[in-house]
């Protein structure tokens, strides 16, 4: 079960290979996805998570159908 967490630290955010390739195949698919929309999910998450490997996950809603979920 996923434990909720809050961000009160200030990080720095680095974009890795596999974030810049992400980006490039939701354009192919149709889906504009900018840094600064996850920058602001990280600034700002709704909620942020431990997963099953206790990795921290912040989710922020982009739209009303989409949620961003960014590896912190």
């Amino acid at each position: 079960m996923p434990i909720l967490l809050s961000l009160d630290h200030l990080m720095e955010i680095i974009f890795t290979k596999h974030a810049e390739l992400k980006f490039g195949d939701l354009e192919e698919q149709g889906f504009k996805l900018t840094k600064r929309q996850v920058e602001d999910a990280l600034n700002n998450p709704e909620n942020v998570i431990k997963d099953e490997r206790d990795r921290l996950i912040a989710h922020r809603a982009i739209d009303e159908t989409h949620i961003i979920r960014v590896n912190i």
